[in-house]
């Protein structure tokens, strides 16, 4: 059985399937996530295809980046 983090430790709280940040480095971690997620939503605004293929890209990259940003929140807290 695993020992129990300090809370001081721990850089996000598990929040109904979801996890905050509860310090500074939680919240480092987060603010880069939540500007690349804004950055491939107007990013893609400029492709000139068809729409659909925007929505698709924009839902691959942000599925990857919650994946990767959920597994970094979960070995944090």
């Amino acid at each position: 059985m695993a020992a129990k983090k300090k809370s001081k430790d721990k850089w996000f709280k598990s929040v109904r399937g979801s996890y905050l940040p509860v310090n500074s480095r939680g919240w480092l971690t987060y603010l880069p996530f939540i500007a690349y997620l804004i950055a491939t939503f107007f990013g893609t605004r400029s492709l000139s295809v068809a729409v659909i293929i925007k929505v698709y890209l924009v839902a691959v990259q942000w599925a990857f980046a919650t994946v990767v940003m959920t597994w970094i929140a979960k070995q944090k807290s």
